[in-house]
């Protein structure tokens, strides 16, 4: 049985208040948590008892904060890692509730350590999104991989002699398919000397 689809008219009282500096200090988050008890009736008191400090953390890691949320946390080690900015011992903190991975990961890293450590190194340092779109057949799918990279290498219109600044991640868009999905693999992969960056609120 379909299901019917609802609509529910939302005004101004229902989004979430906009505070300044994105409200990352403890004061924006306070209000901001006092806001949502009094909209949703609920007490947010325990979330709002946490330890670290807010500002830069905080907008690196969250949005719209109201608190946190304990979880256990275990540590799995030694790894000796010869790498080309880590080298040594080390000792890995391991959130999760579920005990037997961590055990698995300690267990793992005695014995490559025992066995003379691990060797790492960055080739790429990148993330991919992948939009999909559902067709009607593989034909039509196999045909939307087919044109997706002529496509895109078509100059974009309206932007003809302006200069685009030059970003901090070089994105690849190959085509990607699995039966009658089509989809765009994007790949941002950070340029050297670029140090990382986070996307921006929009």
């Amino acid at each position: 049985m379909p299901l019917k689809n609802k609509t529910y008219d939302i005004g101004p009282s229902d989004l979430l208040p906009r505070l300044k500096n994105q409200g990352h200090d403890a004061d924006g988050v306070a209000r901001r948590r006092a806001w949502l008890e009094e909209k949703t009736a609920t007490n947010f008191r325990t979330c709002g008892l946490f330890l670290g400090g807010s500002g830069a953390m905080q907008a690196a890691t969250s949005r719209n904060l109201i608190g946190a949320a304990q979880v256990p946390v275990g540590v799995a080690g030694p790894l000796l890692v010869h790498g080309e900015e880590a080298d040594g011992l080390f000792y890995m903190p391991m959130a999760t509730t579920e005990g037997a991975l961590i055990r698995s990961y300690e267990r793992g890293a005695v014995a490559l350590t025992h066995a003379g450590g691990v060797q790492t190194a960055l080739q790429h340092d990148e993330n991919h999104t992948v939009p999909s779109f559902a067709f009607e057949d593989v034909a039509a799918a196999k045909a939307f991989a087919a044109w997706l990279p002529h496509r895109l290498a078509e100059p974009a219109s309206g932007n003809a002699g302006v200069d685009e600044p030059r970003r901090a991640h070089e994105p690849r868009l190959p085509p990607v398919g699995a039966a009658r999905l089509g989809g765009l693999r994007i790949l941002n992969r950070r340029r050297p000397g670029h140090e990382h960056d986070r996307q921006s609120d929009g």
